[in-house]
């Protein structure tokens, strides 16, 4: 872990020894006022500091707007940090809470000069339910990256709640999901000399080995005698050869029939377009290619961490896409792992294809429900920018879930159409389909594809914009945001969820004599 995780936890009283206290501002009616401030905290304000807490808020620039962050100073040398929640009646949200906490967090780690802080998140009147996205987005915006590591810039994140909060929430009850996320963000921050498929590969199953994941992985050699045609021509073109991860995660007390789940995320460590190569511009950012691989790793680490009542598989094809005498070419027809041909038409198009044989071998374990997961197009990033990832799905019901689950986690995602028209275009002459139709429509071409390699209950997140952070806004600091890692650990905590509850319903209480 790059990064040190801060302990996040709650607490009802504001202690003496805190580094920073964080409170909202928000609109109320024409002026705004100061939310979530400590039973008695204004009044002690007022006494020290000789003016009211509201004054000093406004003499030093806070504001109601999202990401306006503010620093003053309080008594017993406490930092005062001021951030824009903008909460009317009807805008109270959890995705806004997190987006003005998550910013706050990222001024507060830039005030310590080498020292670990100790902050407190005034929650006072917020209801319960906001904990625990204040506290994971507030862990979240704690994240910084360097290649050497750094030092935690946050020891401690207490949010001061009410006795009947504090009582229903765990010390460390967002803890899955940051220590996902953190890892996610780090393998997608490396860069990609360092985090080669063989490098990102070992990294994934040590992380794994930690919590009781098993891996199974396949070498180049035994990619291509085992058939998988596309993960092989992609990574054909690189020095760095091709790799296939499989995670496993299974519940000790887990049984046929008990939940089964299998997540496939496409793990491109570094994308130069292949002989389609890419303009510089494009080429830039492209060590991000496989932050749908590390979402999916990270998520399945943190779900074997939860001891969550689900079977997880997971499937990570990892390549290198190079520009070479041995790369794959525009016309080059291959046979994917199920037996399909296709047709390059585009070497940038490459994620499909490795995703493609992926989703075939996930498709064999009959899972109760698959999630494919990738930096995918461009054209979904230009119909939806930089914060909302496209979802596909061949099951309405599937789409819902995965839809809740993304809501709860603040990852905004917009649901997008697979009509029947799209799959004439993916004929080819020479073979089955092709691999990319065109630009038009690109995103659900793309998706379009890969449920061609489905047969059961399927979703597809195209996340090529919110993966990647070209400014920080939220939770999130310059560059990989770890976007999916929670919606997908989500997933298996409601599918848990439902475990949970089916075998309270069949559990009969044994008669009395």
């Amino acid at each position: 872990m790059n990064t040190a995780l801060p302990e996040v936890s709650t607490t009802t009283t504001l202690a003496k020894s805190t580094d920073v206290l964080v409170l909202g501002v928000e609109q109320y009616r024409s002026k705004f006022r100061i939310v979530g401030i400590p039973e008695g905290y204004s009044e002690h304000f007022a006494e020290v500091m000789g003016l009211p807490l509201l004054k000093a808020a406004e003499l030093v620039g806070a504001s109601p707007q999202i990401e306006n962050v503010a620093v003053g100073f309080g008594p017993d040398k406490t930092a005062l940090v001021f951030t824009g929640v903008n909460l009317g009646p009807q805008e109270e949200s959890p995705t806004t809470l997190r987006d003005a906490y998550g910013a706050a967090m990222r001024k507060v780690i830039t005030m310590g000069n080498g020292k670990a802080l100790k902050v407190a998140i005034g929650m006072e009147g917020f209801p319960p339910e906001m904990t625990w996205p204040i506290g994971e987005a507030a862990g979240l915006g704690c994240y910084q990256f360097t290649l050497e590591g750094s030092d935690t810039p946050v020891s401690a994140i207490k949010l001061i709640v009410d006795k009947e909060t504090a009582s229903q929430a765990g010390k460390d009850f967002p803890y899955p999901t940051i220590f996902a996320t953190y890892l996610a963000r780090d393998w997608i921050n490396t860069p990609a000399n360092i985090l080669t498929p063989d490098t990102f590969c070992e990294m994934i199953a040590g992380a794994a080995k930690d919590v009781g994941v098993e891996f199974t992985d396949w070498d180049a050699d035994e990619l291509e005698e085992e058939g998988y045609g596309g993960i092989t021509a992609v990574g054909k073109g690189s020095v760095h050869k091709p790799r296939l991860l499989r995670l496993n995660y299974t519940p000790e007390d887990w049984r046929d029939g008990k939940p089964y789940i299998a997540f496939v995320g496409k793990g491109v460590t570094f994308d130069s377009g292949g002989l389609d190569l890419k303009s510089p511009e494009s080429m830039s950012t492209m060590k991000y290619d496989m932050a749908g691989a590390a979402a999916v790793a990270a998520a399945t680490i943190a779900v074997g961490s939860a001891n969550l009542k689900v079977k997880v598989d997971a499937y990570l094809p990892l390549v290198e896409n190079m520009p070479s005498g041995s790369a794959m070419r525009r016309g080059d027809v291959i046979t994917m792992y199920d037996g399909q041909t296709v047709e390059i038409t585009n070497t940038d198009a490459e994620g499909r294809i490795i995703l493609a044989d992926a989703l075939a071998m996930a498709d064999e374990i009959s899972p109760d429900y698959t999630i494919s997961i990738a930096t995918l197009t461009g054209a979904a990033r230009t119909a939806l920018g930089e914060r909302i990832g496209a979802l596909y799905s061949n099951s309405s019901e599937l789409a819902e879930m995965v839809n809740t689950a993304s809501t709860i986690m603040g990852e905004m995602l917009w649901e997008m159409p697979l009509p029947n028209f799209l799959y004439p275009k993916l004929k080819s002459k020479v073979a089955d389909m092709v691999s990319a139709p065109g630009r038009i429509g690109g995103s659900m071409n793309a998706a379009a594809f890969l449920s061609e390699f489905v047969i059961g209950d399927w979703a597809h997140l195209d996340i090529a914009g919110p993966a990647w952070a070209a400014e920080p806004w939220g939770a999130n600091a310059f560059g990989a945001t770890g976007f999916g890692t929670r919606t997908l650990f989500a997933m298996a905590m409601l599918t848990h969820m439902g475990a949970v509850l089916a075998e309270s319903e069949d559990f009969e209480e044994p008669t009395r004599s």
